[in-house]
């Protein structure tokens, strides 16, 4: 698994999820992969965190977004594991918001 945080603007950035092979083999296994925010230093912590985005890469690609990191090019490497991203909100594509397992603070019990 690689986390690679990108800056999406001047107070936001985004955190990319990559995920291999050997990860979603553990998580099958019901081993969850954990990641923590607060190890991210520097401009980071004053970065308001706007979204997780969870991707997949083959072993090839991760050498690819190491040394296109290595090269300072993170967008080439994000794109290459993007690329066949099919949410499309300026489409009207929308997810609905996150379900909550517990129920909401103001809400009544019945």
């Amino acid at each position: 698994m690689m986390v690679v945080p990108y800056r999406t603007g001047d107070s936001e950035y985004a955190v990319y999820v990559i995920l291999g092979r050997d990860s979603l083999d553990r998580i099958a296994d019901y081993d969850p992969a954990v990641i923590q925010l607060n190890k991210l230093s520097g401009p980071w912590q004053r970065l308001r965190l706007v979204e997780i985005v969870i991707t997949w890469a083959t072993e090839a690609e991760f050498k690819q977004i190491i040394e296109l990191a290595t090269a300072n090019k993170p967008r080439e490497a994000l794109k290459l594991v993007t690329r066949g991203f099919r949410f499309r909100p300026d489409l009207g594509d929308y997810d609905g918001p996150p379900l909550s397992v517990k129920p909401d603070p103001g809400q009544t019990k019945q």
